[in-house]
């Protein structure tokens, strides 16, 4: 994370491939909020499900011209709606991280293992202080080996 005031240095000083993981409204200067970061989310969960993607297919989704191409049935249509939602160039088309972490597939993925549940409220932005400071909210106990069999 960087500090909003001092993005445009350190955008600037940043190379291509690291770029790419950065928002369109912060590279341009323009205002940014928390969906920022769900750019970048979305811009490594497709980097994850699409072995060997390059540069210039991420940035084909700052000019809102990717097609994404999850290649050996790395993603349902639900991770593929996922991802375009969460490259989406409009932030207000973004999805939040609340919005992200309670769909079927990510609870499937990693909450559902360590069966942990954390509040929806707790990643409201107003919460978030209160939840650091806090106890902690969740109980992970990950699941027995013979589990996984």
């Amino acid at each position: 994370m960087v500090d909003i005031g001092l993005r445009k240095f350190f955008v600037s000083a940043l190379d291509s491939e690291t770029r790419s993981y950065i928002a369109p409204e912060v590279q341009s200067g323009a205002r940014v909020g928390p969906k920022a970061d769900m750019w970048s989310v979305g811009a490594i969960i497709y980097r994850l499900l699409t072995p060997g993607a390059t540069r210039s297919e991420v940035h084909a989704a700052k000019r809102g011209s990717l097609e994404l191409n999850i290649k050996r049935g790395g993603g349902s249509n639900d991770v593929i709606q996922t991802v375009r939602r969460l490259l989406s160039k409009n932030p207000s088309r973004r999805y939040c991280a609340a919005d992200t972490l309670h769909m079927k597939w990510i609870e499937a993925a990693v909450v559902a293992p360590f069966r942990m549940r954390l509040p929806r409220r707790a990643f409201l932005p107003e919460n978030l202080p209160r939840f650091l400071r806090a106890e902690p909210v969740v109980s992970i106990q990950p699941i027995s080996p013979t589990a996984c069999i």
